[in-house]
């Protein structure tokens, strides 16, 4: 499966108004040229518009592989517990359809490095389809890398196929965001809760509703989703200084879709012993949670409770969609079902994709060829 690219780079942050436009369906021309439309205008941050000659590219064909360090299985294999038998049946009732099933032909279009705040860290990319499937809403893709390392360029990769679906096959709009890595929390977040007020802020630009904005992440990019989900309404967990654009806008989005995520951050140090590793559980939960030692062991209780998605949970948090793959050997589903059941008993509406059906390999960390593509689209459909 091939994708061609049309790329364009910009540093702009906010095209002028007399450059705003409407984003027409239809024809791959007509695309591209509302996305060249875009490119240009006053910067909130003052700087000028930097557009380089559009390049075609070819996007390798994406199957994934998964690399050998993630395919060691958990000492165990059992069904989801009784007490998430409710979240499972959200998704397990609905007929299962697979990436494998369905078609992929359209082509990726992308506006690159788009700041959405002061800081070098603070960039995105604007991905969607040159075809006429547009989807009003916007997903704000958060990648994964134990809060360390990872960039937003893994779209369209074999390590995000099934995001690379959304933008292509059912035509979401999607910002792939980088954010502080290495830093201790809670940079990470707000960085993410800035990109979300962004997107909201500058939907007209791109041809997007504001209320249909989605938070997605894998791995660590899944627990960053998640915790947005969680902490949009605390007050303690808000960026500071924001322009007013974005200050005035919620950072909720309607709906969290997290894969593989150490959503209790403690229970992945603890079924993780790796302390030579930084992108081991317990030495990346340690970094990000800015414990004074370099294994998560030095954290102080309530550093772990910080960090942990399940502490903020509150019935007017966004439904969440979290899958997970049963042998996965990096973020081990089965001590995270303890953070899905508080969330749960805090009354945040749970639909929670247990694979267990399809190849070994692919029920790993990078799980994207097993999640039930039917079951996330009637999610994202409930959602919006």
């Amino acid at each position: 499966m091939q994708h061609r690219l049309i790329e364009v780079r910009e540093r702009a942050a906010r095209p002028s108004a007399a450059r705003r436009a409407t984003i027409v369906l239809g024809s791959a021309a007509v695309c591209l040229g509302a996305v060249l439309a875009f490119a240009g205008g006053d910067d909130l941050a003052g700087s000028g518009p930097d557009i380089t000659v559009p390049v075609t590219t070819t996007v390798p064909a994406t199957t994934t592989t998964v690399p050998a360090t993630t395919t060691v299985a958990p000492s165990t294999t059992l069904p989801a517990p009784t007490d998430l038998v409710a979240a499972s049946a959200r998704v397990h009732d609905v007929p299962r359809l697979v990436l494998a099933d369905l078609p992929a032909s359209e082509q990726l279009v992308r506006i690159s490095n788009i700041a959405y705040g002061p800081l070098p860290e603070q960039q995105l990319d604007m991905w969607r389809s040159s075809g006429p499937r547009l989807h009003p809403g916007a997903i704000v893709y958060v990648h994964g890398g134990a809060w360390n390392g990872g960039d937003k360029d893994i779209v369209a990769t074999p390590f995000a196929t099934l995001l690379e679906h959304l933008i292509t096959e059912e035509g979401w709009t999607v910002f792939s965001i980088n954010y502080r890595v290495g830093a201790a929390f809670p940079d990470a977040l707000l960085d993410v809760n800035r990109a979300v007020r962004w997107v909201k802020a500058h939907s007209y630009e791109y041809g997007i509703d504001p209320e249909q904005v989605v938070a997605y992440g894998h791995s660590a990019g899944g627990h960053l989703a998640a915790m947005l989900g969680t902490t949009w309404n605390d007050p303690t967990l808000q960026p500071a200084d924001l322009p007013a654009p974005l200050a005035n806008v919620s950072p909720r989005p309607v709906g969290v879709v997290s894969l593989s995520a150490p959503l209790d951050p403690k229970a992945w140090g603890d079924s993780n012993p790796n302390p030579a590793d930084q992108f081991s559980g317990g030495g990346a939960v340690a970094t990000f949670a800015g414990c004074v030692g370099e294994w998560y062991t030095s954290c102080t209780p309530e550093q772990l409770a910080a960090v942990d998605v399940s502490t903020y949970a509150d019935p007017a948090d966004p439904p969440v969609y979290v899958a997970h793959g049963d042998l996965d050997g990096v973020v081990h589903p089965f001590e995270q079902q303890g953070a899905l059941l508080r969330m749960q008993a805090a009354h945040e509406v749970v639909w929670y994709d247990f694979a267990t059906v399809g190849a070994e390999a692919d029920r790993n960390h990078v799980m994207d060829a097993v999640v039930n593509v039917a079951a996330l689209r009637a999610f994202l459909d409930a959602v919006t």
